[in-house]
């Protein structure tokens, strides 16, 4: 409770929802179990949006995760859903921060964005002598509005985390967000300014210099949709 890391709670392969630097403010909770066929988690909670003097009645999302992640062998995967629902969002004021890409009336959101979403990453460590390739993506889908359709889909290959001399990874993204498939508070702010109703490629090469010493490029190549 109170401000936390979303990654703790919130798992998503990709930035298309969420940019990195975002830290909720709430309550989440997260529950495991280990077995023979890997860890299930299911993961919830409460997060306030924004703060509004004037009411009580501040907007806010609660959202459930259920995902199952697991390794045999040289493979690995994770697989999980997620329902969004939002409060107070929808026929008022736009949030802090918002980009004024969702659809408006007057001033005020149009829709609602509660939401369904579908996560997963699926891989090896069999490849070049123990280098990693995985397949990966986001999917949401918005109940409420036009252009409400999101995706990303991309892999990544090298070493599966870049931290010591001479380590690796090449990543790759397409992502394809709608309009109002999602709040445009919180995608990544690197992608188009953090707007909605945008399309495009992400390039990302990572090379260690040292220990703990990473170079690294990020490029995109994206347009409105």
């Amino acid at each position: 409770a109170g401000k936390f890391k979303r990654k703790d709670y919130l798992w998503a392969p990709t930035d298309l929802l969420w940019d990195g630097d975002i830290n909720p403010e709430g309550m989440s909770v997260k529950f495991k179990n280990k077995s023979s066929a890997g860890e299930t988690y299911l993961s919830g909670g409460v997060w306030i949006l924004d703060e509004s003097g004037a009411s009580k009645d501040d907007p806010m999302m609660s959202y459930a995760q259920l995902g199952h992640k697991f390794k045999s062998g040289n493979m690995f995967g994770n697989v999980a859903g997620t329902i969004y629902r939002f409060k107070d969002v929808e026929d008022n004021g736009l949030l802090d921060n918002a980009e004024g890409t969702n659809t408006q009336v007057a001033g005020n959101y149009a829709g609602d964005f509660d939401s369904f979403g579908l996560s997963g990453e699926f891989g090896t460590t069999a490849v070049m002598g123990g280098k990693m390739f995985s397949v990966f993506g986001d999917y949401i889908k918005n109940s409420d509005n036009d252009e409400d359709t999101g995706y990303a889909v991309g892999f990544k290959f090298g070493d599966k985390k870049v931290s010591n001399r001479h380590q690796w990874q090449f990543k790759y993204i397409y992502a394809d967000l709608e309009r109002d498939a999602w709040l445009d508070i919180f995608p990544d702010s690197d992608r188009f300014g953090g707007l909605t109703g945008v399309k495009g490629n992400e390039f990302v090469l990572k090379y260690g210099l040292h220990k703990n010493v990473v170079f690294a490029v990020d490029y995109y190549d994206s347009e409105m949709d």
